[in-house]
């Protein structure tokens, strides 16, 4: 193969994985009740612990319009009938998951917090 080929190649190699990192940080499977009950979906928040950092709350946004671009966010994906199927992080979020690792919890039980 020559070399141009096989730069090129390699371009889209990682290309590839950057897409598939990024894919792999954004989006949650919504959680499940205790009990196998429904979840109340407006008493759901996410905690990011970054490596070698304290432990931070990811607001809750209503939709992708609502997103910062400094702050992020997270916001459920809704199906055609409106009911919430994943949990999907904003732009500014998901960058900074994806670059900076660590932990995404889920904590529920109390009402979801917007941003300030």
């Amino acid at each position: 193969m020559t070399d141009d080929r096989q730069n090129i190649l390699q371009q889209f190699l990682d290309a590839i994985r950057q897409v598939r990192g990024l894919a792999n940080g954004c989006e949650f499977s919504i959680p499940q009740g205790s009990n196998g009950k429904m979840i109340d979906f407006t008493k759901v928040n996410l905690l990011h612990t970054p490596p070698g950092a304290g432990e931070a709350i990811l607001y809750y946004v209503n939709g992708p319009a609502d997103c910062r671009p400094d702050d992020g966010g997270w916001y459920y994906r809704r199906d055609a009938q409106g009911n919430p199927i994943a949990v999907q992080t904003c732009p500014a979020t998901c960058r900074a998951l994806v670059a900076g690792g660590g932990t995404v919890v889920f904590a529920l039980g109390c009402f979801s917090v917007p941003p300030p």
